[in-house]
């Protein structure tokens, strides 16, 4: 095979893409945890940015959902400095994170070995890591950001292993106890979704009268949630063009808007509750059976009806 239609993959200044750090990198990086957790390899959840923390702001705070351990992401356009390992160790102090993630354009090897040493002497719970960020791109295709991990705890991988191993066996029981919960509470939901006994997903599915939209409630480990999107399968550009004659509907009578971000295209809501604590179950099963009687009246009539 011939290399004619080969092009060279170019390096460009992280500025180009990101003229500022502050305003348009972390804002950036919040919109796309899942870059980061795909090179990490753990799921991270957005849950704040410029988070105040001892006289100074954290850029981002995420959640792990596989166990709700929380991540402090550290982001610099620059080469990394003392003055962010300084902040990240007093962030650690004051923020209970358990996961530190240093996000920079070149790392010094003092501070490599700065982010080693913290895996060495503090150990398990916690993990640090320091991660290079760099923009590249073939000849005049568009940007491209690469993370490339340049230090992490020892033995991260076979890490990852036994807690994917663990929380799956916790999560997966968590969640078969709560939608046993709700269906018997609710057995006509459980009946229109069309679960069994030892359910144990983390969506449930609803058709409703538009062969475009389908509803789907959703139990995360600090919230519950309902929105509406395309069938699975679908691509998800359709959602907009299934949506689009509901767009007032859905402002009016679910009080949300038609978004598209990341993984997530559609309209939903979400309920913030510790889901781990059974004496929120009753609550939580009744939002959620509230908000799915609203969707799927909604999109029980056409879009003429209801615009």
């Amino acid at each position: 095979m011939g290399t004619q239609g080969f092009g060279e993959l170019e390096s460009i200044d992280l500025r180009k893409g990101w003229s500022n750090e502050a305003t348009e990198f972390t804002p950036w990086l919040a919109d796309n945890l899942h870059r980061l957790a795909d090179v990490i390899g753990i799921p991270l959840e957005f849950e704040g940015r410029e988070v105040s923390a001892g006289g100074f702001r954290v850029d981002l705070l995420a959640l792990n959902p596989e166990d709700s351990s929380r991540v402090l992401i550290e982001n610099q356009l620059d080469s990394s400095d003392h003055p962010h390992l300084g902040q990240i160790l007093t962030y650690l102090a004051g923020l209970e994170v358990d996961i530190v993630i240093w996000v920079a354009s070149n790392f010094h090897e003092a501070h490599l070995s700065a982010v080693n040493w913290l895996n060495e002497r503090v150990g398990e719970p916690f993990a640090f890591f320091a991660v290079k960020v760099n923009l590249v791109r073939i000849g005049d295709s568009a940007f491209a950001p690469v993370f490339d991990v340049m230090a992490q705890p020892s033995g991260w991988e076979r890490r990852l292993k036994n807690q994917v191993r663990k929380a799956t066996s916790e999560i997966g029981e968590f969640r078969k106890a709560f939608w046993e919960f709700y269906a018997e509470n609710y057995p006509e939901d459980a009946a229109k979704a069309g679960w069994r006994t030892g359910y144990a997903r983390s969506n449930t599915w609803y058709m409703t009268a538009h062969p475009g939209i389908i509803v789907s409630q959703y139990l995360a480990q600090r919230a519950v949630g309902i929105y509406c999107t395309s069938p699975r399968g679908s691509p998800k550009d359709d959602v907009f063009l299934n949506l689009d004659g509901y767009k007032e509907v859905i402002r009016e009578e679910l009080g949300v808007e038609i978004r598209g971000a990341g993984d997530t295209y559609g309209a939903g809501k979400d309920c913030l509750v510790d889901t781990r604590d059974r004496s929120n179950w009753e609550s939580m099963a009744r939002w959620l059976h509230q908000e799915l009687e609203t969707y799927l009246e909604v999109f029980g009539k056409g879009p003429e009806e209801s615009g």
